[in-house]
C-alpha cells in the first residue's frame, strides 16, 4: 500500500520530492546524451534503495528491501 511505501521512504533518508527532482535531472542528463550523469543519479539512488523503473510514459521508481 501506499503508506507502506512512504514509511519505507523514511527510512531510505531520501524524501519523494528529492527523488522526483532527481528523476528530472536524470531525465534531462539523457536528453543532452550526458549518460555518465544519468547512470550516476540512477546508482546513487539505487544506493538509498530506490530503483528506478524506465517506461514508454516515463520513469517512476520503487523503494527496494
Amino acid at each position: 500500500s501506499l503508506d507502506l511505501e512512504k514509511e519505507e521512504l523514511k527510512e531510505s533518508n531520501i524524501s519523494e520530492e528529492e527523488i522526483l527532482k532527481l528523476i528530472e535531472e536524470r531525465k534531462e542528463a539523457k536528453k543532452n546524451k550526458d549518460f555518465k550523469r544519468a547512470d550516476e543519479i540512477r546508482d546513487g539512488l539505487l544506493r538509498d534503495k530506490i530503483q528506478l523503473i524506465d517506461t514508454r510514459e516515463g520513469t517512476t521508481y520503487e523503494v527496494i528491501g
